[in-house]
């Protein structure tokens, strides 16, 4: 990614710095997972190109240290998406961001009417697991595919109503 003079100065316009430990938090557009973000021209030269939005610690971590390895993320120490403080920054493999993900508990455990895009409660799983219709008159009667029927049935997101609390 070519960054200009005018793109850093774009770029420290919209962060807040503190001190050298503190988190400096992204002041602009964010994506719906919280990272700040900030559009580039696509050729990397002219706006009439078009644009690319590129995720800010990324960009913070490319100011400092130029291009991001091939096949490498930037990882958060402080575990602030928002924050694009460059000590707080350092480049890893999916692995290595994975692993943390987990240490840090931030994995997502959603399951049964947690997941955001559930079409069945608990009582209509209920009802699955007692009926004898077969899998795909299930799938019709709740408008769902066969394989949410399936997932209800097994356990699978579905475990039981008292493990969701």
């Amino acid at each position: 990614m070519r960054i200009t003079s005018k793109d850093k100065k774009r770029f420290w316009d919209k962060v807040v710095v503190l001190g050298e430990d503190d988190c400096w938090e992204w002041q602009a557009a964010k994506i719906n997972t919280g990272y700040g973000s900030m559009s580039f021209p696509t050729d990397g030269v002219s706006w009439d190109s078009g644009s690319t939005p590129k995720l800010a610690h990324r960009i913070s971590w490319s100011i400092q240290n130029g291009d991001i390895p091939k096949g490498l993320c930037v990882l958060h120490s402080c575990d602030n998406k928002g924050c694009v403080n460059p000590s707080h920054l350092r480049s890893g493999t999916y692995k290595d961001n994975n692993a943390d993900m987990m240490r840090r508990g931030r994995q997502n455990n959603a399951y049964g009417e947690r997941i955001g895009s559930a079409k069945l409660t608990w009582e209509i799983v209920a009802e699955i697991r007692a009926s004898d219709l077969p899998t795909i008159k299930l799938a019709s009667i709740y408008d769902v595919n066969k394989s949410t029927i399936w997932a209800a049935r097994s356990g699978l997101y579905w475990a039981t109503p008292d493990q969701a609390n």
